[in-house]
């Protein structure tokens, strides 16, 4: 499945803001929720991801089945998908490397026209 360029565009910056932020915490420290979103109002749920915005959808068993990155192995409702690595991260410095990987693949879904 494509994507828009809005959404791609969106996305990336979404995770590259976290990012930012994340890479000027100690590195050893755990992740938390509640810190980056006091610091820069996301975080990396749902309720904050522009993709997630579109493919979202509660009221189905699989919730964003319709989402890119559930074509490709990669979504979110998986045991050991980026994501799922990404939530799971320990310390920021993991979370960071799982970010990087997680924009990888954003920066690869094919854009419709």
């Amino acid at each position: 499945m494509k994507i828009t360029r809005k959404e791609k565009r969106d996305t990336i910056q979404h995770y590259w803001r976290m990012w930012e932020w994340v890479r000027t915490q100690d590195p050893v420290k755990s992740t938390s929720f509640t810190a980056i979103t006091k610091a820069i109002n996301e975080n990396w749920s749902s309720k904050f991801c522009p993709l997630c915005s579109g493919y979202y959808d509660l009221s189905t068993a699989q919730g964003c089945s319709d989402c890119p990155l559930h074509e490709i192995g990669e979504g979110c409702i998986y045991d050991n998908s980026l994501w799922d690595k990404l939530d799971c991260s320990l310390t920021w410095a993991e979370w960071l490397k799982n970010a990087e990987l997680m924009i990888e693949v954003f920066m690869q879904l094919e854009v419709r026209e």
